[in-house]
């Protein structure tokens, strides 16, 4: 955690001694009166809170916030086909902590059709996985998440939500055969906005890559070994932010929902 994230309305608050921030502030950072600590509003600007006091209940913080919002989100938006929920978990806190800009978690043709009922979706567990990688990252703008029952409902999203944007649209496939390009089928250059799609753990089947190559989505591969779902959506986020970076290309913070 390398900088501590609160809503606006907790700003000038006392912080309770059971929040887990607090915790962190007091039993990993160890805090007294006078630290410094660095702090933001989600979704808004960053800057710095002092202890003015830590009492049995509570951390008391006065806090002095700038202009600067922190690390922008990238122009990449991740199409990923449902994991397990614990699964799950991981991913987002990685997405948020390398600044993709929005995340449409679809439920796919292989996978458990209960996993867009768990709690995670049900109590907002989602929400927390995202400040705990905009934490890691320093950061306070969160990805913007969404669900789609299908791949097909996903893809009429991001149909959607593009609409008259030129997008480059990556569609990572072990078991298909990369297009002509550089390594694994990457373009030599991609402008953003950059959008990728992950399955989950069984895959896709042959009718939902069927979706993607009817819409023109050039595939992509991470080699010829099997990854983790966890390491292979991160890993391709990572390739992506990349491209938006090399010179060229023009970067653009995510979009909100």
């Amino acid at each position: 955690m390398n900088r501590i994230l609160f809503t606006a309305e907790e700003i000038g608050t006392a912080l309770p001694v059971a929040d887990a921030r607090a915790r962190h502030l007091l039993r990993i950072l160890k805090v007294e009166a006078g630290s410094c600590v660095a702090v933001g509003v989600i979704d808004g600007p960053v800057g710095n809170a002092t202890v003015r006091a830590v009492t049995e209940n509570a951390i008391e913080l006065d806090f002095v916030l700038g202009d600067d919002s922190g690390p922008p989100l990238l122009p990449i938006t991740c199409l990923l086909g449902h994991p397990r929920p614990i699964v799950l978990r991981r991913v987002l806190r990685d997405f948020s902590a390398v600044g993709v800009g929005r995340i449409v978690v679809c439920g796919t043709e292989l996978g458990e059709r209960s996993y867009l009922k768990s709690r995670l979706w049900s109590a907002d567990g989602w929400r927390r996985c995202l400040i705990e990688g905009a934490e890691q990252a320093g950061a306070t703008s969160l990805p913007r998440l969404h669900t789609a029952r299908s791949v097909e409902h996903g893809l009429h999203l991001l149909d959607q939500m593009h609409a008259g944007d030129t997008a480059t649209c990556l569609f990572f496939d072990e078991a298909a055969e990369p297009q002509a390009g550089t390594d694994h089928g990457f373009p030599a250059r991609a402008e953003p906005p950059l959008l990728y799609a992950i399955g989950s753990e069984r895959g896709w089947t042959d009718g939902e890559r069927a979706l993607f190559h009817d819409r023109g989505w050039r595939t992509v591969g991470l080699g010829p070994r099997v990854l983790r779902v966890e390491t292979a959506a991160v890993a391709a986020a990572v390739m992506c932010a990349a491209m938006c970076r090399r010179p060229g290309a023009t970067a653009n913070s995510g979009s909100s929902a």
